[in-house]
């Protein structure tokens, strides 16, 4: 079961690889080190429509010193009859005023009542930098010593490549490349604007197969924000998802 992305990264169609604030969540682990005083974050999403398919994110991140943030994200996804959960920690550190390194242990669990359950274990390792005024760039890799889940379920190995482009404090228009090793790769785009300090409108796109996304984003104040977003796939239609975050500013 893919997972599904928080509303920040589902309306700019996932493409948050290279996005400069950790807002997007830790799709990148290097923007730990990028980190805030502190996040807080949780989200839930309705697949597809259905209301038996159970969705949520929870997330949070803190700064350990002015080079260095950790933080923890909490997924799961599941039916009745088939649930996954992912527990991720997370660790940034700047290695130049514009340049962090990231890594993440991630614990996975799914149980199937019929099956059983299994648990393992993957990390992946981010790198982000802003190599011009303008410029973002970032890779990552989820899973190199291709871990496996049980003796027959082995964890895919991905590869990510991607970059954004911030002219300023209004647009962000980011994409990446996404590779598992045994599946298509994927291209996602994404477009942010912000016409206001308190009010932001994304959209994006991904292939493989063509999902479409968009969303707005709304700061109430006291450093909370409340964002939606949703996403359509062209067969089993779409996929609202609703997040509220608090930041320590």
């Amino acid at each position: 079961m893919r997972p599904f992305d928080h509303a920040v990264a589902m309306a700019l169609g996932g493409a948050v690889l290279a996005y400069p604030d950790a807002g997007a969540g830790f799709s990148n682990e290097a923007v730990a080190g990028f980190a805030p005083r502190a996040l807080v974050c949780a989200s839930s999403a309705l697949p597809y429509g259905q209301t038996d398919w159970q969705s949520a994110h929870a997330s949070g991140l803190f700064q350990i010193n002015k080079n260095s943030g950790a933080g923890f994200e909490l997924t799961h996804s599941g039916l009745e009859v088939y649930k996954e959960q992912r527990f991720r920690g997370v660790y940034g550190r700047k290695l130049a005023p514009n340049w962090s390194l990231g890594a993440s242990l991630d614990v996975l669990h799914l149980a199937a009542p019929e099956y059983g359950s299994a648990t393992g274990f993957t990390m992946g390792i981010g790198f982000l930098a802003k190599v011009l005024p303008t410029v973002w760039l970032a890779s990552r890799i989820q899973n190199p010593f291709q871990q496996r889940l049980s003796s027959v379920a082995p964890l895919p190995t991905v590869f990510l490549l991607g970059g954004a482009w911030k002219p300023g404090g209004v647009f962000v228009l980011i994409a990446e490349v996404e590779k598992e090793l045994e599946r298509q790769g994927q291209v996602k785009c994404g477009l942010e604007y912000r016409p206001t300090e308190k009010m932001v409108f994304r959209t994006g796109v991904r292939s493989s197969p063509a999902r479409v996304t968009f969303g707005a984003g709304l700061l109430l104040g006291n450093g909370i924000s409340l964002d939606a977003a949703t996403e359509w796939h062209q067969i089993l239609g779409l996929t609202p998802s609703l997040m509220v975050c608090w930041r320590k500013k």
